[in-house]
Order: C-alpha cells, then sequence, then structure tokens
C-alpha cells in the first residue's frame, strides 16, 4: 500500500536514487512515488533551472552505465556534451531554455546520444515547476524514444512511393503499347512516300526542302515511339544470361567515347579485376550507363563550371550483390527534383530536346532485374552519384 509520509530511511531505494534525491531536499519523495517512477519504461527527469544539473532521474534515465552524479547536468548525460544544448539548432533545440522561455509544457523532437555515441530521435514532454517568484526553477522530463517509429514511417512513405510508381508505370506501360500500335503503321507510310517524293523531286529545291523537313520529324516521332515502346518489354522478356558487369561498361562507352571526348568529358574506370558478374540482359544493362552518360553530356552543356569535366565509373561486390557507382560532377541535381528524376517524362531540357525518359527507363531496368538504384547530390560541390545494386543469382530463378 501507498504511503503519503516521507520514509526515515532509504534503505529501498537504489544507489543511484538515494544520490539524486540528496542533490534537492524540496523534491520530496516517499516509497510510492519513487516506485512509479523507477517503473517508467521512458526517461524521466526533474532538472534544474539555473544550472542545468540533473535533480532527480529514473533508471531508464540514468541507463545501463549508472552515469550519473550530484553534478551531472543533462547535456552531459544525453549528449555526451560540455556546453547546453543551444535552443533554435534543428536537431537539439533546448528543452530547458523552450520552458523557460515559454513558462509553458510542451512537446518536440530532440537528438539524444546513448553510450556508444549513436543518435536516437526522442519526443520531449516538458512541463514547468515555479518558484514562489512564478520564475520557472526547474522542469520535469519525459522523453520517448520515436526512433524506430520514425524508420517504420520512412519505410511505409517509400512503400507507399514503390506502389505508386509501380502503378504509374503500370499505366505508362499500357498507354505505351497503345501509341507504338496505332502510330508506327501510318508512321511507316508517311515516311515512305515522303522518301518517294524526294526522289522524285529532282530539281524542285523548294519541295525537296519541305519534304525533307517531313522526314526528318517523322524519324524523331518514329524515335520516340521506339523509346516508348521500351516500357512495354516485361523482366520474363529479357534475354537473360551471365554477364560481367565490367564488359557491359566498356561496352557502352564504345560509341559514345569520341561525343565525350570532343566536349572534353573525361571518363575514369574504377572496375574490379575479376568479373562483376550477375544473370540479366546485357542490352538492357548495357542501356542503362548509355542513358547515365547521355544524362551527363546533357548536364555538362548547361553547366557554366569551369574545372576539369569527369565521369567516374567504380564497380565492387558487396555480399551477393553486384555494386556500381556513377559519379559525374556536372553541377549536381536540385533538392527539388531529385525525389522525381526516375519519373516518366520529367525532364529539365528545353522543349524538343529530351523527353524525360532516361532515367525513368534506367530505373525500369534495374528494377525488372531485382535490383536498387539511389541517387545523392551535393550542389555546392557540383556532384551526383548514382549507386546501382543488382542481385548476382536472384534472376537465375526467373528462368528456372
Amino acid at each position: 500500500m501507498c504511503t503519503t509520509e516521507t520514509p526515515k530511511s532509504s534503505t529501498n531505494l537504489p544507489p543511484q536514487g538515494q544520490e539524486l534525491f540528496k542533490v534537492d531536499d524540496s523534491l520530496k519523495r516517499d516509497d510510492c512515488f519513487f516506485t512509479v517512477l523507477e517503473s517508467l519504461p521512458h526517461p524521466f527527469y526533474v532538472i534544474d533551472a539555473n544550472s542545468y544539473k540533473i535533480l532527480l532521474a529514473n533508471s531508464a534515465a540514468r541507463g545501463a552505465q549508472n552515469f550519473l552524479n550530484a553534478q551531472t547536468t543533462c547535456y552531459q548525460l544525453t549528449h555526451h556534451r560540455n556546453t547546453p544544448c543551444h535552443e533554435g539548432e534543428v536537431n537539439c533545440p533546448c528543452p530547458l531554455e523552450t520552458v523557460k522561455r515559454t513558462k509553458k509544457s510542451f512537446v518536440i523532437k530532440h537528438t539524444h546520444y546513448v553510450e556508444d555515441g549513436v543518435a536516437r530521435e526522442y519526443e520531449v514532454h516538458g512541463h514547468p515547476i515555479f518558484d514562489e517568484n512564478g520564475n520557472v526553477s526547474k522542469m520535469i522530463e519525459y522523453s520517448l524514444d520515436i526512433t524506430d517509429r520514425l524508420v517504420a514511417q520512412k519505410e511505409r512513405e517509400i512503400l507507399q512511393k514503390q506502389i505508386f510508381h509501380i502503378s504509374k508505370m503500370a499505366s505508362l506501360t499500357t498507354l505505351a503499347s497503345g501509341i507504338a500500335h496505332e502510330l508506327n503503321n501510318p508512321l511507316t507510310g508517311i515516311l515512305g512516300f515522303a522518301q518517294i517524293i524526294e526522289m522524285q523531286a529532282t530539281g524542285n529545291e523548294k519541295l525537296i526542302s519541305n519534304v525533307s523537313k517531313i522526314i526528318t520529324s517523322a524519324m524523331r516521332m518514329k524515335a520516340i515511339i521506339e523509346q516508348l515502346g521500351r516500357f512495354c518489354v516485361r523482366p520474363e522478356d529479357y534475354r537473360l544470361q551471365s554477364i560481367d558487369l565490367n564488359k557491359i561498361i566498356k561496352s557502352s562507352l564504345i560509341l559514345l567515347n569520341k561525343h565525350l571526348e570532343h566536349r572534353n568529358i573525361i571518363v575514369e574506370l574504377n572496375l574490379t579485376e575479376k568479373e562483376c558478374e550477375v544473370f540479366g540482359d546485357d542490352m538492357k544493362l548495357e542501356n542503362v550507363f548509355h542513358n547515365l552518360i547521355l544524362n551527363s553530356r546533357a548536364a555538362f552543356e548547361k553547366s557554366s563550371q569551369t574545372m576539369e569535366k569527369k565521369i567516374v565509373i567504380s564497380s565492387n561486390i558487396e555480399g551477393s550483390n553486384a555494386i556500381v557507382t556513377y559519379m559525374d560532377n556536372a553541377g549536381g541535381i536540385p533538392a527539388e527534383n531529385i525525389g522525381r528524376i526516375f519519373d516518366p517524362f520529367f525532364t529539365t531540357e528545353e522543349a524538343g530536346k529530351g523527353m524525360g525518359l532516361g532515367l525513368s527507363l534506367v530505373h525500369e531496368i534495374i528494377q525488372g532485374h531485382k535490383g536498387e538504384i539511389s541517387v545523392v547530390s551535393d550542389c555546392k560541390k557540383g556532384i551526383t552519384t548514382f549507386k546501382i545494386s543488382i542481385p548476382q543469382n536472384s534472376m537465375k530463378e526467373t528462368v528456372k
């Protein structure tokens, strides 16, 4: 049964509790009160508003190392630092400063650091304790570790985006298939008759010029339809075989080397000495690197930088995955665009210069090989890095 009398002896209290309760005699305690605090699974503190010293803390707050004494401050315990948290910092708004300023209870997200220095995200609940003059003299703090919850929330958001992307790509595949079927046949007729007229218009320069424009436009339409048609290819339609990604990378450069040299773009290859073997479609994977290189070339053309233009492609084996890292210093991708670069038809090119399907096609091919592609970009340094991970053997199941 709980009692409201102050015990004469503290022998029932944990040793650390005895020390803390002696810090401030105004924090009266009894067996029931302390039992409740010790039963809490989350850190509970009472902190002095002026010195930042911890006047009371339960076992969840003290931690496994029991790092606490009469001089321990909140920032020493939860941040392993010798100065208070600065109010206004993005990840470390000071709870005590907040409660002193507002004189109200609050809930904020705050970063704490556990014994091994790993950052954990907490939901901090703070409540002021006032002195006889109405000033904040202490703060009660109760912290909930929400790190796992935030990770799960982020994973759900990623999954939702993936589901939305798959649904969008399924719709695009149906649309592309219909466009290719409906437009390809009449377009072939337009091209054929235009070429006949061009051959028969000998001496009529004006007619030849006009027909030439028709042929050029029709050929562009044909190229667009062919590119759209690539989205209709399902993973089960891939020509699967054992291939070396290093050879695929080198092969993709053969047709583009002259274009890159002409624009003073240097390509540096840091490939594994051994084969970087995967089971997949060589033509599709070559198209991945072809599109990445073309994307870099277009970015370099728009960039105003004067430093050396460089593309660095590296390969490695990590566990059962083949890893390719593709980096360029063509200026970086703005933060507002980084989440959209794999979307179909998203492009920053001028009208008529690009359809915005290159990186979307790259994404689909990598996913078709049960792999992953991610991108990080630093606009200050002008560097963008794509990381491609492809399981070495997962596609073999497709042909069993």
